[in-house]
C-alpha cells in the first residue's frame, strides 16, 4: 500500500495462512473530518433517494 514517508500506520502481523496489514492512520485534522462527514451525508442522502425511486418503480402496476 503506497504511503507518505514517514506516515505513521498501524501494523497487523500475518496470521496463519495470511499476509501482514499495513494501514495509514486515520487523519484527524478539523478540516478533513469536517469534509468527510459532509461527503458522507451527501453520499447517504443520494442513496437513500435513489433507492426510494427504484422501490417506488417496482411497486408501479
Amino acid at each position: 500500500m503506497p504511503s507518505l514517508p514517514g506516515a505513521p500506520v498501524a501494523f497487523w502481523p500475518a496470521g496463519p495462512g495470511g499476509p501482514s496489514l499495513v494501514l495509514p492512520l486515520p487523519v484527524r485534522d478539523r478540516d478533513h473530518v469536517l469534509h468527510w462527514h459532509a461527503w458522507r451525508r451527501h453520499h447517504q442522502a443520494a442513496a437513500t433517494a435513489c433507492h426510494q425511486q427504484r422501490h417506488h418503480r417496482h411497486d408501479q402496476p
